[in-house]
């Protein structure tokens, strides 16, 4: 977790007890005020098998300050089963994690979820939905399974591209033509 103290040079500090924070380990200081706080984690994965009622009960905090929320979602993601999840990433854009599901169990990846991520489960297409804040949840069946999550280009990145190529052909057609016609006697 970063903080910015008050000597930091960061503009936006928005903590008010900032000694909440001093009981955590340190991971960065720079003595200039801006430091790095380890949080207390079960597993070190940003994914978790979770009891999917539980997580299906749990409520988004209505403010910053709404700690009962927030302590409940922690409470499903912390504590829930004991199945740790291994998570190895193909590449940027996918995502292989394995672990043991009992029946009511749920996947949790603690990646922001869009709409164009696509699940499966051995091969299986799996439905990705989003958790209460904001991440990714999928409903594997009981057993011992590899999920993969794959990040599908979004088509307006494509057109993107697409606008992107013809914009660089004409730039270099017109710096062609330009240079033609610099050079051509009069």
């Amino acid at each position: 977790m970063y903080v910015a103290h008050p000597n930091s040079e960061e503009p936006y500090k928005d903590g008010l007890h900032l000694e909440r924070y001093f009981t955590l380990p340190v991971l960065f200081d720079d003595g200039i005020g801006n430091t790095l706080y380890g949080a207390q984690r079960r597993y070190a994965a940003r994914a978790r098998v979770v009891d999917t009622g539980k997580l299906r009960a749990t409520f988004a905090p209505r403010r910053n300050d709404d700690l009962d929320s927030l302590r409940s979602y922690v409470d499903v993601i912390e504590n829930g089963p004991d199945s740790p999840v291994t998570i190895d990433r193909d590449s940027t854009d996918a995502i292989r994690l394995r672990a043991r599901f009992e029946a009511g169990q749920s996947l949790l990846v603690q990646e922001t979820w869009d709409p164009v991520w696509i699940a499966s489960v051995d091969g299986e297409p799996l439905a990705v939905r989003k958790d209460v804040m904001g991440f990714m949840v999928v409903d594997p069946p009981p057993g011992d399974h590899t999920v993969r999550l794959e990040f599908a280009m979004p088509m307006e990145n494509r057109v993107g591209w697409g606008l992107t190529a013809l914009t660089l052909l004409a730039i270099g057609l017109l710096a062609l033509r330009g240079r033609s016609g610099a050079s051509a006697p009069s």
